[in-house]
């Protein structure tokens, strides 16, 4: 296999299961040449239990190793479809060629928690043997490799043991030198795609290969056994199984990237679907390799005392380097670490890294004098040193020949600045900075040519500040901040200033940019604290303090601005970043109800309590507020960490007493205890909220840190009281370690599900129905996958009939006339979001023509009638349009007409031909045209005028006058009638064409 051509996929499952059943026991026990044995207990003396003369090194090291070995399988498993098995604690996985199970048991033969040493140093152990009858056995899970090949596993990195197998009373049945493999390996499990499986840390461990251009799509678990797959925001995926038990599977995120650039990160998670879950990698080029790591955790760390942080980095590797101070003699130092001996007084300094898949420490380190030690912030060049600074009531403190300073100043507190190699072993400097009276070193920022800046607060007039920096001289009050620029070697100040009025202050945050200008994030109480001209705040806003931002060139020398910022109350400043625009982000705490805020705020008011989080954008100039927002619930909140990603989207973490502190669907919504850490997602541009959960168990739970790893996924670091603090099996440390306070690192998901579609329309056809809609406001921290569309006649009746990346769908084939349902929905990785509103619609046409028309005239009318169309388009006709012309080409509408099919013309004149049409319609509109029909309206003639007689011998001759109205038509005769008597009259004669008549 050409492995620079093919691509890795690396993720761990996790199985936790709660014993359930009872089983039949065995007893495991070992020869002298380290193998396994396993003899049933009906066919051994009970009082001869025990071989003599182990190989005890060799016995050990098996047991260490027997929890990530499968062992094959012989036919001591009874289910013969079981290829393979292994062990972890309680649990027992069986691996099939379709897929693999998972099951409970009440021992395990790979975790020894009750090993016995017999009277002559043999062992004994009861074992169990896995039942993998899934018919007989409900609890029993099993993941199926959906529309996979039919593959065999093979075992692969045998290990140098082989096991026996005696079980039952038949020797005939034993199995001797069962072989256990580190691995196993499905070849082509589905198409250019292998899947590896071993052992780590507890954990189950995929290794899939895809070869060029397979289709990470197709790798497909199919979860049997259980009622739910519900993905929690700490990368579990547990299975809720039919009796309601949990099994969590730690699988689900995971870094990718190139294995030729693993700075070119790409973007992977599983996604859940019902009852299976699945791979999905965002765009990346499938014809170059691809590695995926895991990277979920959470773990403690700490000793049997008291542990605090304020600050912490991330390395490019992704390592977590953490320092403030502990008192914990048994705090998990590293052999081979700077200090692995706790130094005494109160406090020690620690400084650890946290390797990148959260597992193990790096290194760990103590770093102190006989006094009080406090590390308070740290960070990491380009070469992984640390930079730490902090301060020290401790004379002895660790210092380095040729520091700037290597004698303590005074009998205060002084600051401290170090700098750690990359190995944890080493001081490269390490320096005291300070004067005669309190200094205090809060925070520090490194860079790239490894220069440090420290910021903090000073009590002394003889702070060693530089002549030509900003302001060289103490400015009044109990405290200045300062800022200070320590060269790389850390033997000299490159230049020192004060940053203060004649009140106290304090710097709590720092920022260097690429042009080496520095930003201070402070809090003041002096109302003539330096601002600029061009600030966005020049006067003190009131209360005991302000927050302040100030910006100086590179030389220390010029403020490039200044400003306050706060309301009448008092504002807490904690953490700062920069985005690549040069965009200041800031966050702290309030209680000021007039802090300034923006329009479109995700939150303008006050939430009540004591304090609230807030959350300000400033331009690079300092002269304009972009976004200010307070964020919290009615108790008390403090923000105090701050990142921002390329896309502006806003990471934030700190503590909460809120009840009702603001969380998103896909989160922890409850508190855990008094107080939690809050792990919050903000899209600034759109005011909304990705993501924000609790984060804590039962006691008090605080965030002090947190950094992007990638756009779904941050490092948060803090310190917790909560013994049921989660974490993440197979992370560094998963138990409370005692004392006052552990600290933790979480790696942790900040993914949620889509907001729902809006402007959701539907346009209906002729048996088809379109639906549009646009995508939602907020997408959950990722791009959507799809959108599902939702449909049935009855509102509460929808079934999913389409998936589809576009906003419109034609839903065809639909009958005119019914009344169809829709609501769709976005998809991510996360899952479904909410659906758009509910939206109906009723496909169907325009009517077909009316039949049957046919005209009845009169007296200056027609009156028309016809039959309704056949076809009415599905939909009520509701009206009639006559047309009528006196050509069969010179039709008009003349009326709309009620959907009676009868209509009277009135508005016509005797004698003349008028041609009708009509046309029926509906909601759609006006249908076909009918067959053109005439009519002429007319009535009988008038009464002829002008009568007169001549009588002549023998005849009479009667002549009359034209009649003047001929109703509407010619005449075509005259009727006489005689009669001797007007009431005895009859006809006499028919005449046509004349005005006479002769009688004779």
């Amino acid at each position: 296999m050409n492995t620079l051509r093919r691509r890795t996929i690396a993720f761990f499952l996790l199985i936790i299961i709660i014993p359930m059943g009872t089983f039949i026991h065995h007893t495991s026990i070992h020869d002298p040449i380290g193998k396994i044995v396993a003899i049933s207990s009906e066919d051994i003396c009970k009082d001869d239990l025990s071989i003599q003369n182990h190989d005890m090194d060799s016995i050990y090291n098996m047991i260490e190793d027997g929890g990530r070995v499968f062992i094959e399988n012989r036919g001591q498993v009874d289910n013969r479809d079981i290829l393979f098995y292994t062990y972890y604690g309680n649990m027992v996985y069986g691996f099939q060629r379709d897929g693999f199970l998972i099951k409970a048991i009440s021992n395990s033969p790979f975790l020894f928690p009750h090993i016995q040493l017999g009277k002559d140093n043999g062992i004994r152990r009861n074992i169990d043997y896995p039942n993998f009858n899934i018919s007989s056995d409900p609890r029993i899970v099993k993941i199926s490799f959906r529309n996979s090949k039919n593959v065999l596993p093979a075992g692969l990195d045998p290990a140098s043991w082989t096991s026996n197998h005696f079980k039952g009373k038949d020797p005939a049945q034993w199995k001797t030198n069962v072989r256990n493999f580190r691995c196993i390996s499905y070849d082509d499990l589905w198409d250019g795609v292998d899947l590896t499986l071993s052992m780590e840390n507890g954990l189950l461990k995929y290794d899939i290969t895809l070869h060029p251009f397979s289709k990470p799509s197709d790798i497909v678990m199919e979860v049997d056994g259980t009622e739910d797959l519900v993905l929690s925001s700490m990368g579990t995926l547990n299975l809720i199984m039919n009796n309601n038990k949990k099994i969590g599977l730690v699988e689900e995120s995971a870094e990718a990237f190139y294995a030729d650039d693993d700075e070119n990160k790409i973007f992977s998670r599983f996604v859940v679907n019902d009852n299976s879950y699945s791979f999905h990698l965002g765009e990346y080029d499938n014809s170059r390799s691809v590695i995926v790591k895991q990277e979920i955790y959470s773990t403690f760390i700490g000793g049997g005392g008291w542990e605090d942080v304020w600050d912490f980095s991330v390395d490019d590797e992704g390592c977590i380097y953490m320092t403030r101070f502990t008192d914990s003699a048994n705090f998990p130092t590293t052999n081979g670490s700077y200090d692995e001996t706790y130094n005494g007084g109160d406090w020690d300094v620690f400084v650890v890294k946290i390797n990148a898949s959260g597992t193990s420490l790096d290194y760990c380190t103590f770093i102190g004098g006989y006094l009080k030690d406090v590390g308070s912030s740290i960070d990491i060049d380009n070469y992984g040193c640390a930079y730490i600074t902090g301060f020290t009531d401790s004379p002895n403190f660790p210092v380095t020949k040729g520091a700037f300073d290597i004698t303590h100043n005074g009998t205060d507190t002084d600051i401290f600045i170090l700098k750690l190699n990359a190995e944890g072993n080493r001081l490269k400097y390490s320096t005291f900075l300070g004067g005669s009276k309190y200094d205090g070193g809060y925070r520090i920022a490194v860079d790239d040519e490894g220069c440090a800046y420290i910021t903090g607060e000073t009590e002394s007039t003889d702070f060693p500040a530089t002549l030509s920096s900003f302001s060289p001289s103490y400015r009044g009050g109990g405290f200045d901040s300062f800022l200070t620029k320590l060269s790389s070697s850390g033997d000299s100040l490159i230049y020192s200033t004060y940053l203060g009025g004649s009140d106290d202050e304090a710097g709590f945050s720092i920022y260097v940019d690429g042009a080496w200008n520095v930003y201070v994030f402070g809090e003041t109480s002096s109302t003539d604290f330096p601002t600029s001209n061009n600030s966005l705040n020049k006067e003190y806003n009131g209360g005991e303090m302000d927050a302040f931002i100030i910006k100086l060139n590179s030389s220390g020398e010029t403020l490039d601005f200044s400003t306050y910022l706060g309301g009448k109350g008092n504002e807490y400043s904690q953490n700062m970043v920069l985005d690549t625009e040069g965009r200041i982000y800031l966050i702290g705490g309030t209680n000021s109800e007039d802090f300034p805020t923006t329009d479109g705020a995700y939150d303008r008011s006050y939430n009540g309590g004591s304090m609230d989080a807030y959350i300000v954008k400033l331009n690079n100039s300092g002269d304009s507020m972009l976004y200010s927002t307070f964020f919290g619930g009615r108790s008390w909140e403090a923000g105090y960490g701050i990142d921002v990603d390329h896309e502006g989207y806003v990471y934030l973490t700190g503590t909460t007493w809120s009840t009702d502190f603001p969380t998103t669907r896909d989160a922890d919504n409850i508190i855990g205890g008094p107080c939690d850490a809050f792990v919050s997602k903000l899209n600034i541009p759109r005011s909304s909220l990705v993501f924000s959960s609790y984060l804590g168990g039962e006691s008090e739970d605080q965030g002090r840190g947190i950094k992007e790893i990638d756009p779904g996924h941050v490092d948060v670091i803090g310190y917790t009281k909560s013994t049921d603090f989660p974490t993440v099996e197979g992370s560094f440390d998963t138990s409370y370690n005692g004392g006052e306070y552990d600290l933790f690192a979480s790696r942790m998901s900040v993914l949620s599900r889509p907001s729902k579609p809006v402007n959701v329309t539907a346009i209906s056809g002729n048996g088809y129905i379109n639906i549009s809609w646009q995508g939602p406001i907020e997408n959950g921290g990722t791009s959507s996958l799809n959108f599902k569309i939702y449909r049935g006649v009855k509102s509460n009746e929808l079934k999913c009939k389409y998936t589809t990346y576009d906003t419109f769908i034609n839903d065809t084939g639909l009958s005119n006339g019914v009344k169809y349902y829709y609501k769709v929905y976005c998809e991510n990785i996360v899952g479904m979001g909410p659906p758009g509103k509910l939206i109906s619609a009723i496909p169907g046409t325009v009517p077909g023509a009316p039949w049957n028309l046919t005209s009845v005239w009169g007296n200056r009318c027609v009156n028309l009638t016809w039959s309704p169309p056949d076809d009415d388009g599905g939909f009520d006709i509701i009206a009639y349009n006559i047309y009528r012309g006196e050509s069969s080409e010179s039709l008009s509408l003349i009326l709309s007409a009620s959907g009676e099919p009868f209509f009277s013309d009135n508005e016509v004149k005797n004698g003349r031909t008028y041609y009708y049409r009509i046309s029926a319609i509906n909601v759609k509109g006006e249908g076909a045209m009918s067959e053109i029909i005439s009519s002429t309206p007319g009535t009988y003639p008038g009464t002829p005028e002008g009568l007169t007689l001549d009588a002549g011998d023998g005849s009479i001759k009667l002549s009359w006058k034209e009649v003047e109205d001929n109703g509407g038509f010619d005449i075509e005769g005259y009727r006489i009638y005689k009669g001797d008597a007007p009431e005895n009259l009859i006809l006499l004669a028919v005449v046509a064409h004349t005005l006479t008549y002769s009688d004779t």
